[in-house]
C-alpha cells in the first residue's frame, strides 16, 4: 500500500501577517490560498492468477478571500479540482494469455463564487452569484495479453464510458428591499456514451 499528501502553506504564514496589519482597523480580511493532493494505492495478491489495484487521487486548487467590515462582508472565490480512482483485476488465465479488467471514475469540478451582504440603516442587503461546471466519467473495460511464443504479441479488449456533462449552472440569489430572488440558469446535464473494441497483432 501507498499513501502520500500534500498542502501548500502560504496562507497559513501570511494569515497573522495579515491579522496583525488590521489589529487597529474595523477591517478584517481572511484568505484562502492554497492547493493540495492525495493519492492513495493498495496491491492485493489473492494467489498465484488473481492479483488486486486499487488507487485514488484526489486535488484541487482554492482562490479566495472574506473581507468584513461593521456593515459590510465581502467573500469569494475560484475553486477547482480532480478526483480519479481505478479498481484493476489481473488474472492469469494461463501461462500465454493474460486479463485485466478495470473500473474507473474520474470527476472535475470548477466553482466560482461572490456574496456581498450589508446593512444599511438597520436593514440588510444580499447578493450572491455562483458559477458551477464539471464532468463524470464512468468507465468500464477489459483487456487480454495472448503471447503464444516469444516473437508473437497478440493485444486485444473492449471498453465503454458513461460521459456526464455539467456545461455550466449559473445561481443568482438576493435580498434587496424586501425583494427576494433565486434563479437557476443553465443547469442542464448532457450524457453520452463511448464505446471502443481494438485488436493488434505485433510479429517479428
Amino acid at each position: 500500500f501507498l499513501l502520500s499528501g500534500r498542502r501548500t502553506y502560504l496562507d497559513l504564514l501570511a494569515q497573522p501577517i495579515i491579522n496583525r496589519s488590521q489589529s487597529d482597523s474595523d477591517i478584517q480580511t481572511k484568505i484562502k490560498l492554497y492547493f493540495y493532493d492525495a493519492n492513495a494505492k493498495i496491491n492485493h495478491k489473492i494467489n498465484d492468477k488473481h492479483r488486486l489495484f486499487l488507487s485514488a487521487y484526489s486535488g484541487a486548487d482554492v482562490f479566495g478571500n472574506e473581507v468584513t467590515e461593521p456593515d459590510f462582508s465581502l467573500e469569494g472565490g475560484l475553486d477547482w479540482g480532480n478526483l480519479i480512482s481505478a479498481l484493476r483485476w489481473n488474472y492469469q488465465i494461463n501461462n500465454k494469455l493474460f486479463a485485466n479488467t478495470t473500473l474507473t471514475y474520474s470527476k472535475y469540478d470548477l466553482d466560482i463564487g461572490v456574496a456581498i451582504k450589508e446593512t444599511f440603516e438597520e436593514e440588510v442587503f444580499s447578493y450572491s452569484a455562483k458559477y458551477l461546471s464539471g464532468i463524470q466519467d464512468y468507465a468500464g473495460k477489459v483487456d487480454f495479453d495472448f503471447i503464444p511464443n516469444p516473437n508473437h504479441y497478440i493485444r486485444f479488449g473492449a471498453g465503454v464510458t458513461r460521459h456526464r456533462y455539467s456545461p455550466g449552472a449559473l445561481n443568482i440569489a438576493g435580498d434587496i428591499d424586501d425583494m427576494q430572488f433565486d434563479t437557476l440558469i443553465g443547469n442542464n446535464d448532457v450524457y453520452s456514451r463511448e464505446y471502443d473494441i481494438y485488436l493488434e497483432d505485433e510479429i517479428e
